[in-house]
């Protein structure tokens, strides 16, 4: 009994070990995807601002709001989690800044509040949503569409970010997913939420040539957003 109690007892040591080592991992992979963000972007968002400071100067306020906004979410400290609802504000800002930089860029955002209130990874919907932007709209001369949707199904939460671009081919999903290509925002998105919630809740990607790309990112559906946040921030 003894020796079954201090198997027990090592078992628990060794999980709760590597647990921490998770941890650990996904709050330094989120450091690392703040570092990466492009200085291509932010060169871009101000040259939109003082674009429109002299024939719009209104809009002009109103967009450098957004990139004030937006570079607060970003380099916070403090919280790996945030509700869904927080994630798609700060998405919702970042769109507004590349409209002003891409005069035909489309968004389409539906995510019901029955769904705002999910837990999900700090930065998690950003890349997805950046990829979109970068491989769908900028490859198309600055013209195309970018949707994100959302619904609850069951116990879960389920988000897509698609794009109507050129698309990927499909001997080259699994090296995007893995970072290949020199950018680590899909990758790191997808071992954050493999690291917090397991492999069920692995990052997918769906393409078709010519059509887009969409990524499909499921979180269990945990409410109380203060509460499930701090569950989150503690597994």
């Amino acid at each position: 009994m003894v020796q079954e109690a201090a198997s027990l007892v090592s078992a628990q040591v060794e999980l709760s070990v590597v647990a921490e080592q998770e941890r650990r991992l996904a709050h330094a992979e989120l450091r690392a995807l703040r570092a990466q963000i492009s200085p291509h972007f932010i060169y871009n968002a101000l040259a939109a601002v003082a674009g429109e400071i002299h024939t719009r100067p209104e809009e002009a306020r109103e967009l450098l709001t957004d990139f004030a906004e937006f570079t607060r979410y970003l380099f916070r400290d403090g919280r790996s989690y945030v509700t869904l609802g927080e994630e798609i504000e700060h998405v919702e800002r970042y769109l507004r800044l590349e409209q002003a930089r891409f005069g035909d860029l489309r968004v389409l955002v539906d995510v019901p509040d029955d769904a705002r209130g999910a837990v999900v990874p700090s930065m998690s919907i950003q890349p997805l949503v950046e990829n979109a932007v970068r491989h769908g709209v900028e490859r198309g001369a600055g013209s195309g569409r970018v949707q994100i949707t959302a619904r609850v199904n069951g116990g879960d939460v389920e988000l897509e970010v698609s794009d109507d671009g050129a698309g990927i081919p499909p001997e080259r999903v699994s090296a995007v997913l893995a970072g290949a290509g020199g950018g680590i925002g899909v990758s790191n998105v997808d071992a954050r939420l493999r690291a917090t919630f397991g492999e069920r809740y692995a990052l997918r990607i769906e393409s078709t040539l010519g059509e887009g790309t969409t990524a499909l990112m499921t979180v269990p559906n945990l409410r109380g957003e203060r509460e499930a946040i701090e569950v989150a921030e503690l597994a």
